[in-house]
């Protein structure tokens, strides 16, 4: 564990300690535990049952009740690939007495192979309401017959699903404080589908290409952060990696502009995804993974790697060591970022060589040489 992590150390009503780690993308040990906390008090499962977690953040969920259906079993998903690794590290540090897993996915309903008697869900902050509402229904789709789904979340969040809940089956509220945990028995999972998709098309330099992203997980200057990597890979050696630009995007376009051998990787299984569908859609082959940490390339190297580091990043300096691990010698990696990030400082200490490229506004595009 990293200087930059933290555990959290919670004592449950059934008597049981639990140590679990965390690392950045789960600031606060409170502000995990709140939602968490709230629903596993209220929440009450047979020795036997089997349940479903749904976006595991880092396995408390899953963990607990683990524990409470000891001879039931347990899984934990996620689209994350990091949420997907600490949770089964907190899956193994604590041992639960049920049979648990933890699996990789974007399409519960598609991939899950067992039903379930219950479902638990705290959805994330920030995500559509649209994949809020498609992943209660994908997890609906895989309950037995008189399942349940059980949501925990900020009463403003719940208020707002109550009516698609409805269309669902029927449901009773519970508020515990400022959290409100909504039980939903589905009588009808053939609803259509509430998930969203924006098409869209964009040109640079000349090169058209049409794709697709979940709606509103994709903004004006994630736009902005493709285009000024693309205008910047004319000058990329050899094999790319693309980390996290667009879906797929910095790949797609190095492909038809400068016909570079390229390769996509992203940190979530919906942007993997869609980065294979706007490939199709441009007539382009892409080999897509999702993965944390670029392991997955450990007998494989590149020339060059785009990576895009949003927000504050706070991993920054172990992704650029990641970068630096996968890159060929004398390889180049291309860092577009916001000037809050200390991209220069961490790349003067990382690497050989750097410089600043292009600077447009708040974004920046920093490269340096293995």
């Amino acid at each position: 564990m990293t200087g930059t992590d933290f555990e959290v150390e919670i004592k449950t009503r059934d008597e049981d300690r639990y140590v679990f780690h965390s690392g950045h993308g789960v600031e606060n040990p409170r502000k995990v535990l709140e939602e968490e906390i709230k629903l596993l008090k209220n929440l009450h499962v047979e020795t036997t049952s089997a349940v479903l977690v749904v976006d595991s953040r880092i396995g408390i969920e899953g963990t607990v009740i683990g524990d409470r259906a000891r001879n039931g079993r347990v899984m934990m998903t996620s689209s994350k690939a990091r949420e997907t690794l600490l949770s089964e590290l907190n899956r193994r540090r604590n041992q639960p007495e049920a049979s648990t897993e933890v699996m990789l996915t974007s399409d519960i309903a598609e991939d899950s192979l067992r039903k379930y008697n219950t479902a638990v869900y705290i959805p994330r902050t920030g995500d559509p309401l649209h994949l809020v509402k498609q992943k209660i229904l994908e997890a609906s789709k895989t309950l037995r017959d008189g399942g349940r789904v059980v949501i925990a979340s900020s009463r403003r969040t719940v208020e707002r699903l109550k009516e698609y809940a409805g269309e669902l089956g029927s449901f009773d509220e519970t508020i515990d404080g400022d959290v409100s945990i909504l039980e939903i028995e589905p009588d009808d999972n053939s609803v259509e589908e509430p998930f969203e998709v924006s098409k869209l098309k964009h040109s640079i330099k000349g090169e058209k290409v049409k794709f697709q992203v979940p709606s509103g997980m994709f903004t004006p200057e994630d736009m902005r952060r493709v285009e000024m990597m693309v205008r910047e890979l004319s000058a990329a050696q050899g094999k790319l990696l693309d980390v996290a630009v667009g879906p797929g995007l910095a790949a797609i376009y190095s492909r038809g502009l400068y016909e570079q051998e390229t390769v996509s990787v992203s940190q979530d299984d919906y942007m993997k995804r869609f980065a294979e569908k706007s490939a199709s859609i441009n007539g382009k082959d892409l080999e897509a993974y999702v993965d944390e940490g670029l392991h997955i390339f450990d007998s494989r190297s590149f020339d060059s790697i785009a990576y895009n580091a949003k927000g504050r990043d706070r991993r920054f300096r172990q992704n650029m060591k990641d970068c630096f691990r996968v890159l060929r010698p004398s390889g180049t990696v291309f860092v577009v970022h916001s000037k809050d990030i200390p991209a220069e400082q961490v790349l003067r200490q990382e690497f050989s060589s750097y410089s600043v490229r292009r600077r447009e506004g708040n974004l920046q595009i920093t490269s340096a040489t293995k």
